[in-house]
């Protein structure tokens, strides 16, 4: 019945309306030809499309505004970043405390926009447009205004501080957009205003962008002076478009009493603990990650953004609105990604991981597993009614980064003896795994062995002296008494769940740290300028096929990071003064100092003190070293610098290369050798035309300025080559392939001097080469870009060009 009464209803009032509207129709038409002073009136479908249309421009103008200030923060990093770098000797810790900073900021960020919350939306993006505009007191971005701040070897604590000076104020102004704009944006009557999560992916896919853009484009094509101006006028337009946002917004919608009374519900201390875990080792993941692959090639803004931007790309998954990823997928990777990295990395240590190759896979791992905790992170954010608990969701995500940095930049390096933060974090996650319960036998295996790791980080445990070849064989006999073992319990099924995989993760991350180096190690430690280890060996050699029996020598290692610095025979003891590795008097720093005859040499870089032995009556040699603790190992474990004997005891000068030569204001060098080496990659700032002049400042009319260029990713003689043109330089290059363990080892060397110098010794027959300026432009403090100079293969004679032909 009634049903039929609205039915009638309806028909009446359509009878009704109808002849209505033809009246109206014709007084309007009548009005229009009187002069047109009366303008229709909107109907429904009108009032309805212009608020359509409003919505679309207003979710335009958010998404816009997400987009350019996700873009500023991420361009901002590796800017900063590069402007740093000269300041702490290149160093890839420089970096990462970087990073640490930027993640600390982003938490001051949102634990402000978390507190404007308490008022009302258009109060709290008003508050948050002034914090904008204090920014641009701080514009453009210039960090060696500060530089003076920084002590002779800086160190984590001296990074934070200028950067708090240069970049604080505007990066938190920036990093408080996200969860501002996204409250705002609830106060619009958009229909997904309910759920803003969404303009979380426009946020992270402009973030994506601006990492993308900087290695890519922006490096490349722009100084460092004109990327800061750049940045100030985009500053200033995001500026403009939260105030245009601002304009946008309505008024904070009603709360709806009963239904919302019964329905909210309140967030847990658990709930903030998981979200907070859940944020904690991706963030350490990626700056362990960073760590690896900027230590073995180079810290420079591409290997800074390569990790970043995958990093950025787990959030765009995690919290699409869209299921892009399975999540069943991902979490069945994630436990044999963990497995696959420690057996590779931990117990057989394969070669191939400190390659390209090897940074590929790290990525892999770290991209594997980091979804699977974003993922599981995006599950749990609170969502409908529970939006209120929206900016302490995105509270705890930052104080979770925060705490990721802190642990890798300032915990580790001071209380790690070695690099193991990245698989201790992989263990780690495998207790994030949803197939792991914290109390059950597996769970509480895992964490113990990772707690048991991390108190081992600060000592080098007794060592299993295993040899390479004989891991093989090994694994199959471990393989055979797990068998036996299985068997005898009866427990065939269990061993293939994952509980029990990730707990034999754990046991073989464990095993790994016995095995850390094939050898007796006599000394760890590492500081905010990487890792070093002292260590013994002996080496039997054959000086051909035919010789069975061999020499065996006894020989001390010192490495920093993954790359040997320097040898030592120790026996027999005559061989004790003898050159090794690059530095042999029969290679090309050999040729170089024999033939040259310097008396007064700079050498930047000390390593084990080996160039200490091409000494002479009349020679005398300065070092600059810019990390103590290589210092304290090379006069400790090293008797080149005692033993080897000059005209006077060699000067050692602890600091940063450049900056230590620019100090010596009347010191004259017939030749400065530039041996400054983190890990396998050389500081980018000692290879510009500033760091050239310095050079040339300090050198005498006939003197040289000698390069040690060896190294497995940057073709850097193809860079030399035009600085050299450009200084109206004369260059000699040798790619030596000697190979006479541990006498000699292949390398590459660069002389530079001025045209009057003679340099006709240097000649193509003795494999001297010419070098032609091949590269397009050299680099500045202001500029430079490593993708210029970058190589997949290794070099040979025929990769370059010479003078004249």
């Amino acid at each position: 019945m009634g049903k039929i009464e609205t039915r009638h209803r309806q028909n009446m009032d359509g009878r009704l309306f109808r002849p209505a509207q033809r009246n109206l129709s014709v007084l309007t038409d009548s009005s229009r030809q009187k002069g047109g002073e009366k303008k229709p009136a909107m109907t429904t479908k009108d009032i309805s499309q212009k608020s359509a249309f409003t919505h679309q421009a207003a979710l335009a103008v958010f998404s816009l505004t997400l987009f350019l200030s996700a873009s500023l923060m991420f361009a901002l990093q590796p800017m900063a970043g590069k402007m740093l770098l000269p300041m702490v000797g290149g160093t890839p810790a420089g970096w990462i405390v970087a990073m640490a900073f930027f993640q600390i900021m982003l938490l001051v960020g949102y634990l402000a926009a978390h507190l404007l919350a308490k008022m009302s939306p258009r109060l709290h993006a008003a508050s948050y447009i002034a914090l904008l505009c204090s920014g641009l007191a701080f514009m453009p971005v210039a960090l060696s205004q500060y530089a003076g701040k920084l002590s002779a070897t800086p160190g984590a604590n001296d990074i934070f501080m200028l950067l708090a000076f240069a970049v604080a104020v505007p990066f938190v102004a920036i990093s408080a957009t996200s969860s501002t704009i996204q409250r705002l944006f609830t106060t619009t009557g958009h229909k997904s205003s309910s759920d803003p999560y969404f303009l979380y992916v426009a946020s992270n896919i402009g973030s994506f962008s601006g990492l993308l853009l900087y290695p890519l484009i922006i490096e490349p094509s722009l100084s460092l002076s004109a990327q800061s101006h750049y940045f100030t006028w985009f500053y200033s337009a995001l500026i403009f478009l939260g105030l245009i946002c601002l304009f946008l917004a309505g008024s904070e919608p009603a709360p709806q009493t009963a239904a919302k009374s019964t329905a909210t519900t309140p967030a847990r201390t658990y709930d903030y603990l998981r979200w907070m875990v859940l944020s904690f080792v991706p963030s350490s993941l990626l700056l362990g990650v960073t760590y690896y692959i900027t230590t073995d090639i180079m810290s420079v803004p591409m290997m800074w953004v390569l990790p970043l931007s995958l990093y950025l790309l787990t959030f765009i998954l995690a919290f699409s609105r869209k299921n892009l990823v399975p999540l069943s997928l991902i979490q069945a990777l994630h436990p044999w990604g963990v497995l696959l990295a420690i057996a590779a990395a931990g117990i057989y240590k394969l070669k191939w991981l400190t390659s390209w190759n090897g940074v590929f896979f790290y990525l892999a791992v770290f991209f594997i597993v980091t979804l699977s905790c974003h993922l599981r992170l995006a599950s749990l954010r609170p969502l409908d009614e529970n939006r209120k608990h929206l900016t302490g969701f995105y509270l705890m995500m930052s104080v979770g980064g925060a705490l990721g940095g802190i642990f890798n930049a300032f915990i580790v390096p001071n209380f790690a003896v070695h690099t193991t933060e990245l698989p201790l974090m992989l263990v780690f996650s495998l207790l994030l795994h949803p197939a792991i319960k914290i109390k059950s036998p597996a769970g509480l295996f895992i964490l113990a062995c990772s707690l048991a790791s991390f108190m081992m980080l600060r000592y080098t445990p007794p060592q299993m002296l295993v040899p390479p070849e004989a891991l093989p064989n090994l694994t199959i006999l471990a393989l055979l008494a797990l068998a036996v073992i299985v068997f005898v319990l009866q427990k065939f099924i269990d061993v293939f769940k994952l509980p029990s995989l990730m707990a034999f993760t754990a046991a073989l991350f464990i095993l790994s740290q016995f095995m850390l180096n094939a050898a007796d190690i006599l000394h760890s430690s590492r500081n905010f300028y990487g890792t070093i280890r002292v260590f013994e060996k002996e080496d039997l050699i054959k000086k051909s096929a035919d010789d069975k029996d061999g020499k065996v020598f006894k020989t001390r290692y010192i490495t920093h990071g993954t790359t040997i610095h320097g040898i030592q025979i120790l026996e027999p003891a005559e061989y004790r003064t003898s050159t090794t590795q690059y530095f042999s008097s029969r290679g090309p720093l050999g040729e170089i100092v024999n033939t040259i005859k310097p008396k007064q040499v700079a050498v930047v870089g000390l390593g084990a003190g080996v160039i200490n032995c091409l000494n002479a009556p009349d020679r005398h040699f300065t070092y600059i070293e810019i990390d103590p603790d290589m210092v304290k190992a090379a006069e400790k474990y090293f008797t080149f610098m005692q033993e080897c004997k000059s005209a006077a005891p060699p000067k050692i000068i602890v600091g940063d290369g450049r900056l230590e030569l620019a100090r010596m204001e009347n010191a004259k060098f017939d030749m400065i050798i530039i041996d400054a080496f983190s890990s396998d990659s050389i500081p980018t700032h000692l290879l510009t035309k500033e760091a050239l002049d310095d050079y040339l400042s300090r050198l005498t009319p006939d003197g040289a300025i000698v390069f040690h260029i060896s190294n497995r990713f940057f073709y850097l003689e193809k860079l030399l080559s035009k600085l050299a043109d450009n200084a109206e330089l004369q260059n000699r290059f040798k790619l030596s392939t000697l190979n006479d363990k541990p006498f000699a080892a292949p390398s590459r060397w660069m002389i530079l001097a001025q045209k009057g110098s003679d340099l006709s010794y240097f000649k193509k027959e003795i494999g001297w080469l010419n070098l032609a300026p091949i590269a397009d432009i050299y680099w500045t403090d202001d500029y430079s870009n490593l993708m210029s100079v970058a190589r997949l293969t290794p070099p040979d004679i025929t990769t370059y060009k010479l003078k004249g032909e």
